[in-house]
């Protein structure tokens, strides 16, 4: 089953939360969290079979969600004695590790998955002050994964520009977009700027689903300024499908915003004014105050 998964795992991604769970299904928790720590430090490129066995995954897969993520919900799961056993091997594995990249690589995924260990997210950071040998889209990747235990605002603002700044032709928020949602749900409207100003800057999208996954974090902003942000760019599907998911948070908001796309006889329009009746279908309320 695991070679299975590992084979189509470069055209997949969901199917990482799969690897996760075979794991510690097969082999328990402990041995699951160092195979990822082991993983994180290979990075591969394609999806051929010889190269996913010799690069273990490749360290891009086991540093993005949904494994890691995984992991950590099946770390919260556990009774205290396996907690404690996973959480000893994981200590002296990444205490272990030499080089840079594979320091840095080790020390996200081990601050994702045992979040109250604040020492593991200042190692990774203290590294990523001179990320010497470590690749600009891991590092930015990484830096958002730890954006999930950030305690401020203000924090948080400092780890997006960081990785932005580390990580100039790919949007990294394809591959870590449910960190910043999470940092959005707690920090609300004081992120807003620092979200926006990102995803101003120019990024290449490989994909649709790169792309809806690089702009669901604009979406999930409470402010009219980021839903103008989005209706300027409504002719693409993936900001379409964006509309439509943020509809139960913000109804009223996002029938404004279709309004002012819904003029004219252009496909687009059309779309927008679909968009539009089905939520007034199903949020009928929203239109009194749209």
């Amino acid at each position: 089953m695991l070679a299975e998964l590992l084979a189509h795992l470069s055209q997949d991604g969901r199917l990482t939360s799969m690897v996760a769970d075979w794991l510690v299904a097969e082999h328990g928790l402990a041995f699951a969290i160092r195979a990822a720590l082991e993983c994180a430090r290979y990075r591969i490129e394609g999806p051929t079979m010889e190269r996913v066995e010799e690069g273990l995954l490749g360290g891009r897969y086991w540093l993005r969600p949904p494994l890691a993520v995984r992991l950590r919900e099946h770390a919260c799961s556990v009774d205290e004695s396996l907690y404690e056993e996973a959480l000893g091997a994981a200590t002296l594995q990444v205490e272990a590790s030499v080089g840079v990249a594979p320091r840095w690589s080790r020390w996200v995924l081990f601050a994702h998955v045992f979040p109250e260990h604040t020492s593991a997210r200042q190692g990774a950071l203290a590294l990523a002050e001179s990320p010497s040998g470590i690749e600009g889209r891991a590092l930015a990747i990484g830096l958002l994964m730890l954006a999930d235990d950030v305690d401020t605002a203000v924090e948080f603002d400092a780890l997006l520009q960081r990785a932005h700044s580390v990580c100039s032709s790919v949007h990294p928020y394809d591959q870590a977009g449910l960190q910043i949602g999470d940092a959005i749900a707690r920090f609300g409207a004081d992120v807003c700027p620092g979200v926006l100003a990102s995803a101003r800057l120019p990024r290449t999208f490989v994909g649709r689903a790169a792309e809806f996954s690089s702009l669901r974090p604009v979406s999930a902003l409470p402010s009219d300024e980021a839903f103008a942000f989005l209706a300027e760019r409504f002719d693409r599907p993936a900001v379409q499908q964006l509309f439509l998911q943020a509809a139960p948070l913000y109804p009223v908001r996002v029938l404004r915003s279709l309004a002012a796309c819904s003029v004219g006889r252009t496909t687009t329009a059309a779309t927008a004014r679909s968009h539009m009746e089905a939520i007034v279908e199903t949020f009928p309320n929203a239109a009194d105050f749209a």
